[in-house]
């Protein structure tokens, strides 16, 4: 009920809220709302700066602290504060309470360059709005700059060659930043000596070092690597990798690993040294274009892709290096001596009643390299549950690509002797309310239909033991609520015997169909939305916000 409100006359009034829950409990609460005239707000001074060092810069982790004075009382509970590309972690109110601070911390997005982007909404006891943006800043914006300078080569990929006795030209780099103060130095490391283009193979590597930006990004490297070559080069015409015997791409324990390789005009190619499978490789004095390099798995390899080096140096003193990634037919070989694993399907399914059909599961074959999908093999393939006792099944599937075949899973399952179950199962309150909640007196009732003769019972409603009416293949057990009962879902407990008293089976209230019983004996709390005492203009609108009913059965909002 509302005391006569009326948001055009100053004045104190009043909003009263009441709530029943499903059992019948009742509870009131009061709200007081002050009307009196409340000025507007407007900006005094607003700011920001970074934690950086460099207060106009920021990086990832530094954090932006904002500053607002107004002419007026914050509302602290209403600021809503959205800075891009940071995590708002705190907002407070600062000495006075016209003062406001919001600290925001920088993340990693990789995608900011740029000053400063920012919301922030304040709402003050007259329900006046005051949004402020970067176009509100009494000081310079706050440059925010996430990603490190770039370097790239000039002149072609970071890593060329020169001819021998031709002019050693050293090409440089450039280095950019989001930032337009940045200045776009670096450091150069050279090597010792100049570059001599008169010795074949020799290499010289030349690493330059971006500066840091203006906001502490470090600034990368880049090596540019020059090889002084002959103007006769070594050629490759075909480079391959392949296992055998078997797949040509798979290689487990006792497979031969070839690395075989041509060279265009079947040049000379000369010295060889590198490794394959981690073992050494040396041949001197190749003189034909074609060389085969071998080696057999053993149990010191690795599972996973062959690597291979190799370091060619001919007559004239010219060098090459070759590895996996110059293969130009595809190929690769991977090592695999880990067998596939056979796993269980729902391995929790172990047991069956006599006579019933038992629906195997299966099991499941995995491993990194099977090329096609792979089935699992069961045997027996139907169970015979005519008499109880453990049975086996077996599962077998089949090798993955490099010949490994996994290893034989079983699973025992248990043929039990059928116990009692239900038909139905039902409870109920004679709570005139709601029949699915109860109080104190109120009766429930249980009520089991089973699907045979029921010999003996026992039931337990709330650790309390109830009486039990049986007629043949029905159960009715009743109880009245008292003050042993806890709030909340009623637990319950029913043990009934076949009828020949072989099994004892034990119902809960886990085996209902629908809701249980909820046990409720304390009225509802109400709370209000919003604060008491709340303090509105006059002629300006006011809405009140209402307030929350909880209870165990129930949580709503009071208009």
């Amino acid at each position: 009920g509302v005391n006569n409100f009326d948001i055009n006359k100053s004045g104190n009034y009043t909003f009263t809220y009441t709530a029943e829950d499903e059992a019948g409990n009742t509870a009131t609460i009061t709200r007081n709302v002050i009307v009196k005239d409340t000025p507007p707000i407007g900006i005094d001074s607003f700011e920001i700066e970074s934690n950086n060092g460099n207060e106009l810069y920021a990086k990832v982790g530094d954090e932006l602290i904002f500053t607002l004075n107004v002419n007026n009382t914050i509302n602290f509970s209403n600021v809503v504060a959205n800075v891009p590309g940071t995590d708002v972690f705190n907002t407070e109110r600062g000495s006075s309470d016209d003062e406001l601070y919001v600290d925001a911390r920088v993340l990693d997005t990789t995608v900011i360059e740029s000053n400063a982007t920012f919301t922030i909404t304040i709402t003050n006891p007259n329900g006046t709005t005051l949004t402020v943006t970067k176009d509100d800043l009494t000081t310079p914006n706050v440059f925010i700059d996430t990603i490190p300078p770039r370097i790239a080569p000039i002149d072609g990929p970071a890593n060329y060659s020169i001819i021998n006795g031709t002019d050693p030209t050293i090409r440089n780099v450039t280095v950019t930043d989001g930032d337009p103060n940045y200045s776009g130095n670096y450091t150069l490391t050279t090597p010792d000596g100049l570059v001599n283009a008169n010795i074949n193979g020799s290499v010289y590597n030349y690493t330059y070092t971006a500066d840091a930006d203006t906001a502490g990004n470090p600034g990368p490297s880049l090596t540019r690597i020059i090889t002084i070559i002959d103007a006769d080069p070594i050629a490759i015409e075909a480079l391959s990798i392949a296992s055998s015997p078997g797949n040509p791409n798979f290689a487990n324990l006792g497979k031969t690993i070839t690395v075989t390789l041509v060279t265009k005009d079947s040049t000379n190619l000369g010295n060889f040294t590198g490794t394959l499978l981690g073992r050494d490789i040396v041949k001197n004095d190749v003189s034909s274009g074609t060389v085969e390099f071998t080696e057999t798995v053993s149990l010191g390899d690795a599972d996973g892709n062959v690597t291979f080096s190799i370091v060619m140096t001919n007559s004239s003193g010219n060098r090459i290096h070759i590895t996996n990634i110059n293969i130009n037919d595809s190929s690769f070989v991977t090592i695999d001596t880990t067998k596939p694993v056979i796993t269980l399907t729902d391995p929790s399914s172990n047991t069956v009643f006599k006579g019933d059909t038992y629906l195997d599961p299966s099991a499941t074959v995995s491993d990194l390299n099977y090329l096609s999908s792979p089935t699992v093999t069961a045997l027996p393939q139907s169970l015979d549950t005519s008499s109880v006792g453990e049975k086996t099944i077996t599962y077998s599937g089949p090798a993955d690509a490099a010949g490994n075949v996994p290893d034989v899973v079983t699973r025992t399952v248990t043929v039990l002797a059928k116990p009692l179950g239900i038909d139905t199962l039902t409870i109920e309150s004679s709570n005139t309310n709601n029949p699915s909640y109860a109080k104190i007196d109120d009766l429930i009732t249980i009520t089991l239909d089973a699907n045979g003769t029921i010999n003996s019972a026992t039931t337990t409603i709330a650790s309390n033991t109830a009486t039990s009416a049986l007629t043949d293949d029905e159960l009715v057990a009743t109880y009245t609520v008292d003050s042993t009962f806890s709030q909340g879902s009623i637990g319950f407990s029913i043990a009934v015997s076949n009828e020949d008293d072989t099994v004892t089976s034990t119902f809960t209230q886990t085996d209902l169909p629908g809701s249980n019983i909820i046990i409720d004996t304390i009225a509802p709390t109400i709370a209000l939305n919003g604060n008491n005492n709340t303090v509105v203009p006059t002629n300006s609108s006011y809405t009140d916000l209402g307030a929350i009913a909880s209870d165990l059965s129930y949580t709503s909002n009071i208009p």
